[in-house]
């Protein structure tokens, strides 16, 4: 019998908000406690087929009302939001269109927008799961082809994806930008037929990114519709904690949309604590914390903002978890390894796991009783109040938050009203969509002009039209007329490049276990092709521990440095360089007493100064600026006998 199956234990798991008080009574800031209440269902008459209708019988599935509601919209040709909480099957809702209109008509296609990678190969099984027991029950091959395109998989790798027309294909919002709309004139049939866009999580588009977003999302649309004539295809936004939904979407895709925002979902009873531990060693108090979910039983996800604390907060309770049922988890393990971790959190063999964010999103990882997160995140109230949103999803939950020693913590540690009031409302303050970036506007008004081959004019908006006229003053864009049509339109003076949406790099760094049979191979290999084959086959083999961003790199793995990974210690003792293919030699370093901490400085050059306004005695300026890190070494900590030393590389 599985532990957490055993009825003992069960009552146990039970006594967690008292374990909580009585331990941390002095440290608790406030309780709140969320009432229960029942689904609502309805059944929707739209469907196409018939079939559809008795598979959701045959699965034992109903509806729920806001469920019914977006689909009666999304069948009506409307483009919907729907911002109900996080486990009330907002999924559900494409998936059932796509099969549905499928069996209508399967030259239909589908582009599904995700995120983070972890969540579209969650959505990806989710939906091939799906598929595999509708053929069951209509007891025939349905030959939909479900497909995605990655930053990981080679240029010809993608261009094959597009040569076998799926009618599926699942990507990241970069790879919609840096491939599909680069290359759309090889995916002609696809968005000549695309009958539905899915963008999930849409809250993540903010800020600089978010203008970068709403950019390639106009681009894509006016391809859509003026140059494959395609006007039929709708548009599905999924957010879980956005208050001004319909406004955002409507600023962020240029297009109306309706708004589906009423949970009519089950919900579970919930207890939602904050502490502060005020002088207590945050380390310290992390191990009591899981001490008690591990002594209580309770399965929990455990988020912390860092990969070094994820590691470091494992390595402090080995001690206690002598059956190693605390596991970390990032997004930079390979995918065959996170698998394996959801896999074997699901089924119970692991009772916590210890995260950075990313499970904050969507996966599927079963029931969760518990979410602990240390401060809050650096995302704000949005990453929180998903995260809170994976516990107590089919039984009572609990919310618990570990206020830092930071600012934005500090001022929820003595407004907890205003704390609370946020995570019992769900959703958070209006998140603006600049569209005045003009920086940002003509850089992807270059690539639209790319896409086009000669962009016409009057699809533009005025402001655009305005950049247009400065980037022709900049001789970047010439602006020709056809007098047969009488039309003007926009080309290209030269070629340019596409750069990445969040200023970061395609460069990939893999963590690789040393050894000198592998590093003969790498020295011969002379192209990024042969290089990711090479990795793919590492990765079979468990050679390749995890997949990091330059940044990444530069934090946690100069030479000499140690790194964590999966509660073992790793020293770096070289790396080798294909194209933007880096392999990061590793060796086993038994002391866990050793830490390693990388050495910086920055150089802030002012490019340009645009406007100065005088507060107080400050003079604030709006410009550009330029920003150089540079990484001269590394601190090492270690221990000698009861004594912390530390030296200087």
């Amino acid at each position: 019998m599985s532990p957490l199956s055993d009825p003992k234990i069960r009552d146990k798991k039970m006594d967690l908000k008292e374990r909580i008080l009585k331990e941390f009574k002095s440290y608790i800031v406030g309780v709140v406690e969320t009432e229960e209440r029942d689904a609502v269902y309805e059944k929707f008459k739209g469907f196409y087929n018939p079939e559809i209708k008795k598979f959701l019988s045959y699965l034992g599935f109903d509806l729920y009302k806001h469920q019914k509601d977006a689909l009666e919209l999304l069948y009506s040709g409307k483009n919907v939001i729907v911002t109900t909480p996080t486990a009330s099957g907002k999924s559900e809702v494409f998936r059932l269109f796509i099969l549905d209109n499928f069996l209508k008509n399967p030259i239909g296609t589908y582009l599904l927008i995700f995120p983070t990678r972890a969540l579209l190969y969650d959505q990806y099984e989710k939906l091939l799961n799906r598929v595999n027991k509708l053929e069951k029950f209509l007891g025939k091959k349905l030959n939909i082809k479900i497909l995605y395109v990655l930053g990981d998989q080679t240029y010809k790798e993608k261009e094959k994806v597009l040569d076998t027309i799926p009618n599926v294909i699942l990507t990241t919002i970069d790879n919609l930008h840096l491939f599909l709309l680069k290359n759309h004139d090889k995916a002609y049939m696809f968005l000549k037929n695309l009958k539905l866009v899915v963008v999930d999580e849409i809250h993540n588009y903010r800020g600089v990114f978010g203008t970068n977003a709403a950019y390639v999302f106009r681009r894509l649309f006016r391809l859509l519709k003026y140059f494959y004539k395609n006007r039929k295809f709708r548009i599905l936004a999924l957010s879980a904690t956005l208050k001004n939904a319909k406004e955002f979407c409507e600023e962020l895709f240029g297009e109306p949309f309706e708004e589906i925002q009423k949970d009519f979902s089950r919900r579970y009873k919930k207890y939602i604590i904050a502490i502060d531990p005020k002088t207590i060693n945050s380390r310290t108090f992390l191990r009591r914390i899981l001490k008690i979910l591990l002594e209580t039983e309770t399965k929990s996800l455990v988020f912390l903002e860092s990969k070094k604390g994820v590691e470091l907060s494992k390595i402090s309770v080995m001690d206690i978890d002598k059956e190693e049922r605390i596991h970390p988890y990032k997004a930079s393990f390979t995918k065959e390894k996170r698998k394996k971790i959801e896999t074997k959190f699901k089924e119970g063999d692991y009772l916590i796991l210890v995260t950075t964010s990313a499970l904050e999103l969507g996966i599927d990882i079963g029931d969760i009783k518990a979410v602990v997160n240390y401060g809050i995140p650096k995302d704000g109230m949005f990453s929180l109040i998903q995260r809170f949103g994976r516990a107590g999803r089919k039984s009572e939950g609990y919310n618990i938050v570990i206020f830092r020693k930071d600012a934005l913590d500090f001022y929820y540690s003595i407004n907890k009203k205003e704390f609370f009031e946020k995570i019992l409302k769900n959703k958070v303050d209006a998140i603006p969509v600049n569209l005045d970036n003009s920086v940002v506007a003509k850089r992807h008004l270059l690539y639209h002009i790319k896409e086009f081959r000669r962009l016409p004019l009057e699809i533009l908006s005025k402001k655009e039209l305005e950049l247009v006229r400065e980037l022709e003053k900049e001789k970047n864009v010439k602006i020709t007329t056809d007098h047969f049509f009488n039309k003007k339109y926009a080309i290209l003076v030269s070629d340019i490049n596409y750069s990445g949406l969040r200023n970061i790099s395609d460069k990939i760094y893999y963590i690789t276990l040393s050894n000198q049979n592998v590093k003969r191979v790498v020295n011969r290999i002379k192209n990024v092709s042969k290089a990711m084959r090479f990795v793919s086959l590492l990765k079979s083999k468990g050679i390749i521990l995890e997949e990091i961003d330059e940044q990444s790199f530069y934090e946690y793995l100069l030479p000499g440095m140690v790194y964590y990974s999966a509660g073992k210690v790793y020293r770096v003792e070289e790396f080798t360089t294909i194209g933007n293919v880096t392999l990061v030699f590793v060796r086993p370093e038994y002391s866990r007493e050793l830490e390693t901490y990388a050495i910086s400085h920055e150089k802030v050059k002012i490019l340009e100064k645009k406007l100065c306004k005088d507060f107080k005695d400050w003079k604030i300026y709006l410009g550009t600026i330029k920003v150089k890190k540079i990484y001269v070494g590394y601190l090492e900590k270690y221990k000698v006998e009861k004594y912390t030393r530390q030296s200087i590389h």
